[in-house]
């Protein structure tokens, strides 16, 4: 099947030379592009130290705190609950990163 009968339903031909406007599906517009960058984002969250203590405290505890704690932690932090869930998430891959390099180098001890 021949796609440009699709596209044009003007005869395509070699010798015949057509002006012919070209449709695109998509749109070239400069902010269109840029929507992704246009949102706002929240700034990083920095913990004071007392507060990564107090983290780490319950993290010793438990690596998985459960929604309600860190609503609560949160409530005293003065920050949103996604910040607290996202240290949580990092800790665990910084644990998680040391007990496999640790791992590596009694593996190669042997």
């Amino acid at each position: 099947m021949d796609i440009s009968s699709l596209i044009n339903p003007v005869e395509w031909s070699c010798t015949k030379e057509v002006s012919i406007a070209r449709i695109f599906f998509y749109d070239h517009h400069p902010t269109t592009l840029n929507s992704r960058k246009e949102v706002k984002k929240t700034p990083r969250k920095s913990f004071s130290a007392r507060q990564k203590e107090e983290l780490s405290n319950l993290y010793l505890r438990t690596p998985y705190p459960t929604l309600e704690e860190r609503e609560q932690i949160a409530r005293r932090f003065h920050t949103c609950q996604r910040h607290i869930q996202i240290w949580f998430q990092n800790r665990r891959a910084r644990t998680q990163r040391k007990v496999e390099g640790c791992e590596v180098t009694v593996t190669m001890r042997s």
